[in-house]
C-alpha cells in the first residue's frame, strides 16, 4: 500500500462522538399530574408563580420549588440553604416540557449550594414529572406581584450593597411583568392586563376539538358575550404547547379587575353545553 493511501485512511467511527437520542414531541405533557392546568399556566402564561412539589423516595423524598422564571433564563438553582427551585420557563425545549423540567430538577439536585444550573444540550430520554413527583400531593400555584422567590435568604445576609443589587435587579423586572391575577372562583383561569387591554386566559383540560366545537355553538347562539375574533388557542411553539393542553383566552370588554373578571367568566361557563360524544 503506498504512503499516500496509509495516510488517506481514517479510523473507523472510534473518533466520532456518540449521537444523542432524541426525545418525541409530546402534545400534553404534563397529563396525568395533579394540577396539570395550573403548572400549563406556570409553563405558558403566568409571568411569576412558584409550587411546592415533593419528590417521590426513590428521588430523595424532598421539597424544590417550581417558579416560571429564574434569572438570566437558568434551568435551576440551589440556595444556600439547599433549597432547590426549578423553572418551568427557559429557553431550552426538547418537545416533553415535563422530560425538560425533571432533567433540571435532578440536575440541579446535584448542585454545590449557591449555584445554578447552566445547560447547553437538551436531555436525552429519562425520567419525567410524573416518575419523579408524588403524585398524592397537589401543587398549589401562588401567584407572585414579584419575582421576590430569586431572593436567597442568606445570601447577601452580611453585605448591605449585595443585597441591595439584589432587590434593584427584582424591582427593574418587576416593571417588565403583565399584571396577573387569579379569576376568583374559577379554577384555572388567569385576568391579565397587556397594556391598555385586559384579558381572561383560561386554561382548559379537555380535548381541543370539543371545546372549540361547544364553544362554536355558544358562539353561533350569541350567547358567549366575548368580542369578536379575540378567543385562540394556544399556539405550538418554542415556549407554549399546543392547545389541547393550552389555554383558551375569552377576550371579554375590560373587565377592571379580577372580581369582575370571576362574575364574566362564571356567566359565560353557565353557557357550556356538553360537548357531543
Amino acid at each position: 500500500m503506498s504512503k499516500k493511501k496509509r495516510h488517506g485512511r481514517r479510523p473507523a467511527a472510534a473518533s466520532a462522538k456518540p449521537r444523542k437520542q432524541s426525545i418525541e414531541f409530546v402534545a400534553r405533557p404534563f397529563a396525568g399530574l395533579p394540577a396539570e392546568e395550573d403548572l400549563v399556566a406556570m409553563a405558558q402564561i403566568i409571568p411569576a408563580a412558584t409550587a411546592t412539589v415533593r419528590l417521590t423516595g426513590e428521588y430523595g423524598g424532598k421539597q424544590i420549588q417550581l417558579v416560571t422564571l429564574l434569572p438570566e433564563f437558568v434551568q435551576g438553582l440551589k440556595r444556600s440553604d439547599g433549597e432547590v427551585l426549578v423553572a418551568m420557563q427557559t429557553s431550552m425545549h426538547s418537545g416533553d416540557a415535563s422530560r425538560d423540567v425533571a432533567a433540571a430538577a435532578l440536575a440541579t439536585l446535584e448542585l454545590p449550594e449557591g449555584q445554578a444550573l447552566r445547560t447547553d444540550g437538551l436531555p436525552e430520554p429519562g425520567p419525567r414529572l410524573q416518575d419523579i413527583l408524588d403524585t398524592s400531593e397537589a401543587p398549589v400555584v401562588s401567584v407572585r406581584e414579584t419575582f421576590d422567590f430569586w431572593i436567597d435568604p442568606q445570601a447577601g445576609a452580611g453585605d448591605a450593597q449585595a443585597r441591595q443589587v439584589i432587590e434593584e435587579a427584582i424591582e427593574r423586572a418587576k416593571e417588565e411583568i403583565a399584571p396577573t391575577r387569579p379569576v376568583p372562583g374559577v379554577e384555572h383561569a388567569y385576568w391579565c392586563r397587556l397594556g391598555a387591554k385586559e384579558f381572561v386566559r383560561w386554561v382548559r383540560g379537555e380535548d381541543e376539538d370539543e371545546f372549540f366545537n361547544a364553544f362554536a355553538r355558544i358562539h353561533a347562539a350569541r350567547e358567549s358575550d366575548l368580542e369578536e375574533g379575540r378567543v385562540s388557542s394556544a399556539p405550538s411553539g418554542p415556549t407554549a404547547w399546543p392547545s389541547r393542553c393550552g389555554s383558551s383566552s375569552p377576550a371579554r370588554r375590560p373587565t377592571s379587575s379580577p372580581a369582575v373578571a370571576g362574575h364574566a367568566v362564571s356567566a359565560w361557563r353557565s353557557h357550556w353545553p356538553t360537548p357531543a360524544p
